[in-house]
């Protein structure tokens, strides 16, 4: 877990996004946000998106639909997606995915 921001940055592993039905690895996600690896074709900061966060719930990959706004693009094909707590109890879920992930 990454730390020093309002909102701690899990390295969750299992957790993949869907953007434009396409699947992308993420380098970290958040209560409010995420970092998505090798998305080469992103828009411009302020663009509104919607993707699907696929996480891994009960055995199965569960999809969550949610919308999010671009705030970065680093040029070498990351960039950080901000986002409303798409649930109450989000953080919690990141939490205990990351404690899994971790083999704590």
């Amino acid at each position: 877990m990454a730390t020093g921001r309002t909102s701690d940055r899990f390295d969750i592993n299992t957790v993949e996004v869907i953007i434009n039905g396409e699947a992308y690895k993420l380098i970290n996600i958040s209560s409010t946000g995420l970092l998505v690896r090798d998305y080469f074709t992103a828009p411009k900061a302020g663009t509104a998106m919607e993707m699907i966060v696929r996480l891994p719930v009960m055995g199965t990959m569960t999809p969550l639909e949610v919308a999010g706004m671009v705030v970065r693009d680093d040029g070498k094909g990351n960039i950080a997606i901000n986002y409303a707590h798409p649930s109450r109890t989000w953080t919690k879920l990141l939490e205990t995915l990351n404690i899994k992930a971790s083999g704590v």
